[in-house]
C-alpha cells in the first residue's frame, strides 16, 4: 500500500475548518516568537549586540532547563493535533461529518471525554511511543535504511526511524478514536498489538513521509529566506543581529508551514493505512503474551489499563452526546 498523498489531502480538504483553526495557532506561536526576537533585537541596539546574545543564550537555556517548549507543546499542540485527528478518524470511518457542527468545538469535547486532560494525553503518548521504539529496535528495522557507513548509517537509520513514529504514534490515537472505547490504554495496548503485526506496512510509509515532510520544511524556509533576506541586504545590512533574527525567523517558519499544512496530510495518510491494516489483523490473547514477554514497556502499558478499567465508575461504553 503505498502513501496515498492524493487521498489524505482529500480528507484533510474537509477538514478545512480545523486546518484554519490549526494554522491561527502555530502562526500565534510564530508572532510570540517574532516578538520575543524583536524585543532582544532592540535591546541590543541600545545595549549593545553583546547584550542580545547573552540575552538571546540565558533566554533559550532557561527555556530548555524548565522545558517551557515541553510543556507548551503538551498542553497546546498535543491537544490540537489530537482533535484534528478525531475529526480525520470520523472522516475516514464514516465517509462524512456530521453536518452543522464545529470541527473544533466537536474535536475538543471529543479529546476531553477521551483523554480527560493533557497530563492523560501525554501519558499515553510515552508509553504509546516506548512500545513502538522498542518492536522497532527489536526488528533491528534501522536495517531498513541504506545509509553510508556501518556503525553511522545504523545510528542515523534508526533516528529517522524514531522521528517517523510521530506519525505513528498519532495513527494509534486514531485507532483509540475509532475504537470508542473509554479505557483509553486498553484501546493504545490493542494498536501496539496491531502494529507489531503489520509494521512492514506503516514503518515504510511514516518514512517516507517524515522525509517529505522535511524537504517540505526546507522548501518552505528557503521561500521564506528569499524576501526576509533582501530586507536583510536591504534595510538591515549594517545589522548583524537583525540579519540573524531574519534568518532565525525565517527557519522557524518553514518548520512552522511544514506543522502546520504538510502534518496532517501526512498524519491522514498514516491513519488510512494503519486502520485499513487493523481491519485484517486480528488481536488476539497469544499475540498479547509474546509482547509481554518480550518488551516491558508493553507490559506497562497493560498494566496501566488494568488499573484505568479498575478506577471506580469507569463505564467501559461510549455514549454519543447529541450536538
Amino acid at each position: 500500500m503505498g502513501i496515498e498523498l492524493r487521498r489524505a489531502l482529500d480528507i484533510v480538504l474537509r477538514t478545512t475548518p480545523y486546518v484554519i483553526y490549526r494554522a491561527f495557532m502555530y502562526g500565534a506561536l510564530c508572532l510570540c516568537v517574532i516578538a520575543y526576537l524583536a524585543m532582544l533585537f532592540v535591546i541590543g541596539l541600545v545595549f549593545g549586540p553583546g547584550t542580545f546574545w547573552v540575552l538571546f543564550v540565558l533566554s533559550a537555556g532557561l527555556a530548555a532547563m524548565l522545558g517551557i517548549g515541553g510543556f507548551i507543546n503538551q498542553y497546546v499542540f498535543h491537544q490540537l493535533r489530537a482533535g484534528h485527528i478525531a475529526v480525520i478518524t470520523e472522516i475516514v470511518t464514516q465517509a462524512k461529518f456530521p453536518p452543522g457542527i464545529s470541527q473544533t468545538k466537536w474535536a475538543r469535547g471529543r479529546v476531553t471525554h477521551y483523554f480527560k486532560g493533557a497530563g492523560t494525553l501525554a501519558h499515553v503518548r510515552r508509553l504509546t511511543r516506548d512500545v513502538i521504539r522498542a518492536i522497532n529496535h527489536a526488528n533491528d528495522l534501522s536495517s531498513m535504511m541504506p545509509l553510508p557507513g556501518i556503525e553511522t548509517g545504523m545510528l542515523l537509520g534508526r533516528r529517522i526511524i524514531d522521528v517517523s513514529q510521530a506519525y505513528i504514534e498519532e495513527a494509534v490515537f486514531a485507532y483509540t478514536f475509532r475504537a470508542k472505547n473509554e479505557n483509553i490504554y486498553d484501546s493504545a495496548k490493542n494498536a501496539t498489538v496491531t502494529y507489531s503485526q503489520c509494521w512492514q506496512a506503516i514503518l515504510p510509509n511514516a518514512i517516507t513521509l517524515t522525509l517529505l515532510s522535511y524537504g517540505f520544511a526546507l522548501v518552505c524556509t528557503v521561500i521564506f529566506l528569499v524576501p526576509l533576506g533582501a530586507a536583510a541586504l536591504y534595510w538591515f545590512s549594517q545589522y548583524t543581529i537583525a540579519r540573524f533574527v531574519l534568518f532565525a525567523i525565517g527557519i522557524f517558519l518553514g518548520f512552522a508551514a511544514k506543522w502546520a499544512v504538510f502534518d496532517p496530510i501526512a498524519s491522514a495518510s498514516t491513519i488510512v493505512t494503519f486502520l485499513e491494516e487493523s481491519d485484517i489483523t486480528e488481536v488476539t490473547p497469544e499475540l498479547e503474551e509474546n509482547l509481554d514477554k518480550q518488551f516491558h514497556q508493553f507490559r506497562a502499558l497493560c498494566e496501566k489499563a488494568k488499573e484505568y478499567s479498575a478506577i471506580p465508575g469507569f463505564q467501559p461504553s461510549f455514549v454519543e452526546k447529541p450536538a
